[in-house]
């Protein structure tokens, strides 16, 4: 994590406890997602600066593996999968996009009165 040029690190010594029947347990930090090596704070910066930039531009602005500032935005789209209500939609729109050599297709379907993708195979 970088604050203010500086490399930071945090370094916690989380509780453990030997539990009869599952073993040595250790408790829930939550800090941050569990071996993301970002607080949930500093992962909130970072998806502030993915909207307006690109990942390359903000792997270089905070100097951040890209593999490190792709992994928060998939955690977030994750997250917010989740919390999404299952609902079918009313009206429809289906698109096919075209990535990476080789004609690799991916069919999305949009909930076109909420305005999201509903589904992504």
């Amino acid at each position: 994590m970088n604050v203010c040029q500086m490399a930071t690190f945090i370094h916690v010594r989380l509780p453990r406890i030997e539990c009869p029947e599952h073993g040595v347990l250790q408790i829930v930090s939550g800090l941050g997602e569990e071996n993301s090596g970002m607080t949930y704070e500093f992962e909130s910066f970072v998806l502030d600066l993915e909207q307006e930039c690109s990942i390359e531009s903000v792997c270089r602005l905070l100097d951040m593996n890209w593999h490190h500032c792709w992994g928060v935005m998939e955690r977030a789209v994750e997250r917010g999968k989740e919390r999404k209500p299952h609902r079918i939609p009313e009206r429809i729109g289906v698109d096919e996009k075209s990535f990476a050599k080789g004609h690799r297709y991916e069919t999305l379907v949009y909930d076109i009165d909420a305005g999201t993708v509903s589904k992504q195979p």
